[in-house]
């Protein structure tokens, strides 16, 4: 908390309470759990503490006097930072509870926000799973894990689509008691693979017509860059890097295309500005794709780089992979599980050295995609319904 505090009180005076609410605003702080430390000298007040905090994380769906009051409490000691999102909570509750029994629950994405819902209404539930994809594990924070706790423990099943998830889940979670007979990897079948196959053949059919879909030309190697418009792709800090240390003779044998789909106009117009300035020919693509464009562009794609700041193997990589673009991915990101399946990419450890990736794969293309053509079979291996139908339907069952 940026400070030191000795509580020193006689019985009954609130001593564990204000220790709860101090532990509580550490946790919204962003403190992490191992950094705290907090001794009593009775195991009563103890479980006090731990059972103040749980009926805090877990009853703020409703406006019970607990709540209410320790969030007063908050505010008064440490100002407006302590905010909940109170209505969009009660509104998932009041969803979940108006939508009434089933027989499963399945989860996709977990979000601190459905956590509290979920486990008031744990009885409505013959089964509860839950499925990390990738952000909602990466970019958690230490409160909205510290709220998903509760349906940690009631959950029937957790999944994760790489075993790489799985291990960093546990570096992260605090909540391991009998969670691990519970936990298993299952990723999804691909639908867009089908859709890739016919755009290959459309390719070969009508070439020119296929690169004029998105404005580009047959003459040229395409770099994709990204594959949504948000700030965590980082095409901006891509595009750069590219552009301030490739030669224009490079340049001009390449076409850059950017998927801009939900990226802000001003972002868009800087983009545009620095291309032009140094007269790269590029597309930029700010609408929605349907699966036939999507798989279309996946198949023009000669190059992807991927720079986002976390991914577990999302669909729109697997796509990449599947129709034989050259990788350029991201060191940080957590893809030791396709590494291992002998896929085939290469990766860049900073924005610096980008650039200098880039070009070895320009200058050696067709070595590149030669070394690429693995990866197809690789991800029908993993990542097809052929693969992982039968295990959704024993989980269901």
């Amino acid at each position: 908390m940026g400070k030191k505090l000795i509580l020193k009180a006689s019985a009954g005076t609130g001593k564990t309470y204000r220790l709860s609410l101090e532990y509580i605003a550490s946790l919204v702080q962003g403190i992490d759990f191992k950094d705290i430390l907090v001794m009593t000298f009775t195991k009563k007040a103890t479980a006090e503490i731990k059972e103040r905090i749980l009926k805090f994380l877990q009853g703020i769906c409703e406006d019970g006097e607990e709540r209410v009051e320790i969030e007063k409490n908050l505010q008064k000691i440490y100002g407006e930072d302590f905010y909940f999102d109170i209505p969009k909570i009660k509104k998932i509750y009041k969803q979940l509870k108006t939508l009434g029994t089933f027989d499963v629950l399945h989860i996709h994405y977990v979000k601190h926000l459905y956590a509290p819902g979920i486990y008031l209404l744990r009885n409505n539930y013959k089964k509860i799973i839950l499925t990390f994809w990738g952000s909602d594990l990466y970019r958690s924070t230490i409160i909205s894990r510290v709220c998903i706790l509760p349906i940690l423990g009631i959950a029937d099943k957790i999944t994760f689509i790489t075993a790489t998830m799985k291990n960093d889940f546990f570096k992260k979670s605090f909540f391991h008691r009998g969670l691990r007979n519970r936990i298993c990897v299952m990723d999804y079948g691909n639908m867009l693979f089908p859709y890739i196959d016919s755009a290959e053949k459309k390719i070969k059919e009508d070439i020119l017509s296929s690169y004029s879909t998105f404005n580009l030309s047959k003459e040229r190697l395409t770099i994709t860059i990204g594959y949504v418009g948000r700030p965590q792709m980082q095409q901006k800090e891509a595009i750069e890097s590219i552009l301030k240390n490739i030669s224009s003779t490079i340049i001009d044998g390449v076409q850059i295309v950017i998927p801009a789909y939900g990226m802000k106009e001003g972002r868009l117009q800087y983009l545009r500005h620095i291309l032009d300035e140094k007269s790269v020919q590029y597309s930029i693509i700010p609408d929605f794709l349907g699966p036939e464009k999507v798989a279309l562009l996946r198949s023009l794609t000669d190059i992807f780089v991927h720079p986002q700041t976390t991914d577990a193997f999302s669909s729109s990589m697997q796509e990449c992979f599947y129709a034989n673009a050259v990788i350029i991915n991201g060191s940080w990101l957590h893809y030791k599980d396709i590494e291992n399946a002998g896929a085939y990419f290469l990766s860049f450890n900073s924005f610096d050295h980008l650039p200098d990736l880039l070009l070895n794969v320009i200058e050696s293309i067709d070595l590149h995609k030669q070394m690429s053509a693995i990866n197809k079979q690789v991800m029908l291996e993993m990542c097809s319904w052929d693969r992982w139908r039968q295990d959704w339907r024993s989980l269901y069952n």
